[in-house]
């Protein structure tokens, strides 16, 4: 599953959880350096907080998740995956993926002017 992504990965810092105990198999799936952030250090992890940021816009602190309907859940990881980033050229994570600029409806500021429709980043 994470082989595809391994020509982009470059390092990967994780938190001390227990969900990362499988960490040695996923850096040789992705052939770069696994790096763990220190306890109470959440500015070593600045994307994953930033992507938190996010989910907490569509779902607030203290909002029951076994409430949210899978369909909700779907709707808010499609909209965080085609936000433009500043990290990524401010092409979206879709785009950076897949390779390809899709379609926004919508304004997108400053951002607009460096994408052109059917403009592939990697050609």
């Amino acid at each position: 599953m994470l082989r595809p992504y391994n020509i982009i990965c470059k390092t990967v810092t994780l938190d001390n959880g227990g969900e990362f105990s499988c960490h040695a198999s996923t850096a040789q799936s992705l052939s770069c350096q696994i790096y763990f952030a220190k306890p109470y250090h959440s500015w070593q992890r600045g994307l994953n907080e930033d992507t938190n940021g996010l989910l907490r816009r569509f779902f607030p602190k203290g909002m029951k998740i076994g409430d949210v309907s899978k369909n909700k859940i779907d709707e808010a990881q499609f909209l965080i995956n085609i936000r433009p980033r500043k990290a990524l050229n401010y092409f979206s994570p879709i785009e950076f993926l897949s390779g390809k600029c899709i379609g926004y409806c919508g304004n997108l500021g400053d951002a607009s002017r460096k994408r052109e429709k059917g403009y592939s980043m990697f050609y």
